[in-house]
């Protein structure tokens, strides 16, 4: 049976229907969703903006976003989402051919400068905006040097933990570390503690760098912080909190 949300213009006027056209499970709780308006376009966005999903029986008037994780070089649309949580449990029950509501995509989190490098700080599920940049930029199509920085309390909690670290064999200006708090792996390149500011290497910050800080709402004020009482100014610093 096909699930339909009823599209209400009144109630819901920046949503459109979209259809799960495949899932992937990229960890035992994170799904991967690909999804298309029901007219089988995708709509355009950049990479790092998010999308609004719409669930009047589980809120009469407000959404919840979630950042798209595809690239457009990919020709996909895909959101990747932890199950947990009212909406995200629902997004992840979705079966392929079920319809939802969304927006179009949005948001200025983004890469603003394509001079200028972009160090990009993730928490757990915080990552999603920034392998659709790390993607863009390994097609060729962003020029400037990228850094991503990601950590996880375990490996579970980390989506696209492999194949991030291909991109950045891929593109010469792109680097990826990762950092566990809860979980050790002895084999891993992986470090086992908490991301530091001096992790991030000199000669970037003396490019005038772009940040951009993704995750929990303790873990993007944490680091935030950290930039700012490290000589960051405040107009080089892009936030995005994640809400369970």
């Amino acid at each position: 049976m096909i699930f339909r949300q009823q599209l209400d213009k009144g109630s819901f006027p920046h949503a459109y229907e979209y259809e799960v056209l495949s899932k992937k499970q990229e960890a035992p709780a994170i799904t991967t969703l690909s999804l298309a308006r029901v007219d089988g376009t995708i709509p355009a966005y950049c990479p790092g903006q998010c999308i609004t999903v719409y669930f009047p029986d589980l809120s009469t008037t407000l959404g919840k976003q979630y950042s798209i994780s595809s690239a457009p070089c990919e020709g996909i649309f895909s959101v990747t989402v932890k199950n947990i949580g009212g909406f995200s449990c629902r997004l992840c029950s979705c079966k392929e051919g079920d319809l939802i509501l969304a927006s179009e995509p949005g948001g200025n989190f983004y890469l603003l400068d394509a001079a200028r490098p972009a160090v990009m700080l993730a928490g757990g599920m915080g990552v999603t905006p920034f392998r659709s940049m790390l993607l863009q930029g390994a097609s060729g199509r962003t020029g400037c040097r990228m850094m991503l920085l990601h950590s996880g309390k375990c490996v579970n909690d980390m989506p696209f933990l492999n194949e991030l670290n291909l991109y950045a064999r891929s593109n010469p200006r792109a680097s990826v570390k990762q950092f566990l708090t809860q979980e050790c792996l002895a084999t891993s390149d992986i470090k086992n503690r908490r991301i530091e500011i001096q992790d991030i290497p000199r000669e970037i910050n003396s490019e005038c760098a772009q940040y951009f800080i993704c995750g929990s709402l303790s873990f993007v004020l944490g680091l935030k912080n950290r930039l700012l009482e490290n000589g960051i100014g405040l107009g080089s610093i892009h936030t995005e909190a994640h809400w369970g």
